[in-house]
């Protein structure tokens, strides 16, 4: 039997993904339809035993030519056992039409040397280039408690008594405005231009992602006192975990700490649903040391993920696609 094509909902990929046991929130349809409709196409597939999913992956595609299909699969496949390369790469092939196929995928959880040994003998090769973090931290609930201000740096802590003592406005934003969310990562783009490059998401996008994931986004927003927008952060939640997703701040917010302020009341706000596993979404300690320092000082655990792994139909493709998927993301 080879991987299939998913019939079924976005709700009930979602149901499916939890089943499995994802370990990253790029699993779940809502992110993966956020990028639909630009350069990436969509496919979910399934690979079937005794007609039940012990398998599946989100694939993204660019098609080049119509002779090489370039797949990124976010989060990974997701599977009690290591896939084979070899009969993903055939499905992959025979389902898009496509006689040149690469394929890479990220893994969202600890590294561990069996894992990856495992990776390899299935005919996976850990990648050269990555497209996305290879470090993390995660806090996790300590007792009753996710939002635990003793596990903060002093540094940490000072500056949020800094931020709670300003006259700004922080709250729950629950119908974030794509507009002013892309107007403050310009603002925060220009500030980080000397350091270098900065992504800014596009209006479309964040309107996209928010609609695809109304029912499992968190957001907080930081005003001054004249109601205009200077910090905010978003997550998105499945079941009992959380995964870091957005977050910016313009010169005021951050002179005035609202990063920290919007930051601790996005955990307070995930301690009140019940979350217990909280994943910051990346760190570079070397290409970008200020974010690193605020995500230590929340005094979560640094792991390093099981990373990005790729394959190719035939194999020399590696070798020559794997830097153009990073360009194309």
């Amino acid at each position: 039997m080879e991987w299939i094509p998913f019939i079924g909902s976005s709700s009930d990929w979602d149901s499916l993904m939890y089943e499995l046991g994802s370990t990253s929130h790029f699993s779940y349809a809502g992110i993966a339809s956020s990028r639909s409709g630009g350069k990436w196409n969509v496919t979910r597939l399934v690979d079937l035993k005794d007609d039940r999913p012990v398998a599946a992956a989100q694939v993204l595609t660019v098609n080049l030519f119509g002779l090489l299909t370039l797949c990124w699969v976010p989060g990974g496949p997701c599977s009690a056992t290591t896939i084979d390369a070899r009969r993903f790469l055939r499905s992959l092939s025979d389902h898009f039409g496509s006689r040149f196929v690469y394929c890479r995928f990220s893994l969202h959880q600890t590294y561990d040397e069996v894992s990856a040994d495992s990776l390899r003998r299935h005919g996976w090769h850990q990648s050269r280039s990555t497209i996305g973090a290879n470090e993390t931290f995660i806090i996790e609930r300590s007792g009753a408690v996710l939002a635990d201000t003793t596990r903060l740096s002093a540094n940490w802590r000072r500056n949020l008594r800094r931020g709670l003592h300003q006259e700004n406005i922080v709250s729950f934003w629950s119908e974030p405005n794509a507009i002013e969310i892309h107007k403050l990562y310009d603002q925060l783009a220009e500030y980080k231009r000397s350091q270098g490059p900065a992504g800014i998401p596009s209006i479309d996008y964040l309107n996209r992602l928010f609609a695809n994931n109304r029912n499992n986004l968190v957001c907080v927003q930081v005003r001054n006192p004249e109601g205009i927008l200077i910090a905010m952060r978003a997550a998105i939640v499945s079941g009992s975990s959380a995964w870091d997703l957005l977050a910016a701040a313009n010169e005021s917010g951050r002179k005035s700490y609202a990063s920290y302020v919007c930051a601790w009341k996005l955990i307070e706000l995930l301690d009140q649903q019940g979350v217990d596993h909280f994943d910051l979404a990346g760190i570079d300690q070397v290409e970008n040391e200020g974010v690193f320092n605020f995500k230590k000082g929340l005094g979560g655990t640094r792991i390093q993920y099981l990373g990005e792994w790729e394959a190719s139909r035939p194999y020399f493709l590696r070798f020559m696609t794997g830097l153009l998927i990073s360009r194309l993301r």
